[in-house]
């Protein structure tokens, strides 16, 4: 904003080159589109007429140099444009790109729609919450980081929250949390933070698990059919192994009960007690 008349109608502001006068958008007509924040203004808006260029009241409003409690390190500058070479920034508030007007720090690379920093910092909202408590802004949500899977309830609507954008809490009431638009219902900004279907988050992660359950099954039956096949061959083997054994002990005995007792048997055996006698002879000399 640069300068605006006393009776508020008339802004000159620096990001065009003539004046522009607040008026109500005329019902029935088309909105025009804020050219600082990408969204139709609904009720009024500052218009350039024959430029058909509009800002909303809150975005044209927004001064050079902002100190926002999200980010108290640092001031954060209007930049009439993205700062970035992409061409697109992504809001920290509500982690959407944007390529319009942005309040940025050139330290953190720290980035606002105009929108998202226009919310306020505390609502009482009965509908939102009944106990009448105040609402707070938590500009950290701290469900941030969690692992992936993990959705946070909106206790209003009873639908998910994305765990990477502001949401509005109770200090006193613990577990308390609402989506922007569940708390402040008129929020220019709320289509952005949007509602996730539980229900299909449940089917999903059912889903998951039931297919988690299913390859853990068959892991365990390949690996029990391998098991199987092992031992099934080791005893093959080991039952080759004591059958050679059992036949030659039985040629062994039947060697030496033949020897031993001077019986006939084979051609083999014969020879083998021939060749005993021999050597026992031969001893004796």
């Amino acid at each position: 904003m640069e300068s605006m008349s006393e009776d508020g109608y008339t802004l000159a502001h620096i990001s065009h080159l003539h004046d522009l006068h607040l008026a109500d958008v005329p019902a029935g007509a088309p909105p025009p589109l804020c050219h600082a924040c990408g969204l139709h203004c609904t009720r009024s808006a500052y218009q350039c007429a024959p430029c058909r260029y509009a800002l909303h009241p809150t975005c044209a409003r927004v001064r050079r140099t902002v100190r926002h409690p999200a980010h108290p390190e640092h001031p954060l500058s209007l930049r009439l444009a993205t700062p970035y070479q992409s061409g697109i920034y992504t809001c920290d508030a509500c982690r959407t790109g944007g390529h319009e007007f942005v309040l940025h720090c050139q330290h953190c690379q720290f980035d606002l729609h105009l929108p998202c920093a226009a919310l306020p910092a505390e609502v009482v909202a009965s509908r939102a919450h009944p106990h009448r408590h105040p609402l707070r802004l938590a500009y950290d949500n701290p469900h941030r980081g969690k692992p992936q899977g993990v959705v946070v309830v909106c206790t209003v609507c009873t639908q998910g929250i994305v765990p990477e954008q502001w949401l509005y809490g109770c200090e006193r009431c613990d577990g308390f949390a609402a989506h922007v638009g569940c708390a402040v219902p008129d929020a220019q900004i709320k289509h952005v933070y949007p509602r996730i279907d539980m229900q299909r988050v449940r089917a999903e992660q059912d889903a998951s698990q039931t297919a988690a359950l299913l390859q853990q099954y068959q892991q365990m039956s390949a690996l029990i059919s391998a098991q199987s096949s092992m031992f099934a061959s080791n005893a093959a083997s080991m039952l080759g192994v004591t059958m050679e054994g059992l036949k030659l002990g039985a040629r062994m005995a039947d060697d030496n009960l033949a020897i031993n007792f001077n019986k006939s048997g084979t051609w083999d055996q014969i020879r083998k007690r021939e060749e005993y006698y021999r050597q026992r002879k031969n001893s004796y000399l």
